[in-house]
C-alpha cells in the first residue's frame, strides 16, 4: 500500500491522498464518519480527484457502509482498503461489496531471516 501512495504522490497532489490505519488506538476511538469530513472538507475539497487508502479496515465500525457510501457517492473517488481478517472481510464484503469492489487475496510467506557478519 506504501508503495501505491508512493507512486500516486508522484502525480497527484498531496492533499488529494489519505491514509488511515484503523489498527491505530486513537481512531479506534473515532466514528469513520468524522475522520472522513475532516479530510473532506478541510483538506481534499479542492481536488477533483481523491485517493483514499484504508488499512486494517476491519476495525472500522461499519467499514462495509462507509465503502458502499464512498464508492455510490463519490465517483471521483479512488479506494483501496486492506484488512488482515479475511473472513471478517469476505463476510462483509458480499453483502454491501457486489459489484462494487473485488477482493484479492495475497498470500505472505514468512521468509527466514538471515544474519550476515561483515568484518
Amino acid at each position: 500500500m506504501y508503495q501505491m501512495i508512493e507512486e500516486q504522490l508522484k502525480s497527484s497532489a498531496s492533499k488529494s491522498i489519505i491514509y488511515v490505519s484503523f489498527d491505530h488506538p486513537m481512531l479506534k476511538l473515532c466514528d469513520t464518519g468524522q475522520i472522513l469530513e475532516v479530510f473532506q472538507n478541510n483538506i481534499a475539497s479542492e481536488h477533483d480527484q481523491v485517493y483514499l487508502f484504508f488499512d486494517e479496515i476491519q476495525y472500522a465500525s461499519e467499514w462495509d457502509a462507509w465503502l458502499k457510501m464512498l464508492y455510490d457517492q463519490h465517483p471521483n473517488y479512488k479506494i483501496m482498503a486492506t484488512g488482515s481478517a479475511s473472513p471478517i472481510l469476505a463476510a462483509k464484503a458480499t453483502e454491501s461489496g457486489v459489484g462494487r469492489w473485488t477482493q484479492i487475496r495475497i498470500p505472505f510467506r514468512q521468509q527466514g531471516i538471515r544474519e550476515h557478519n561483515v568484518e
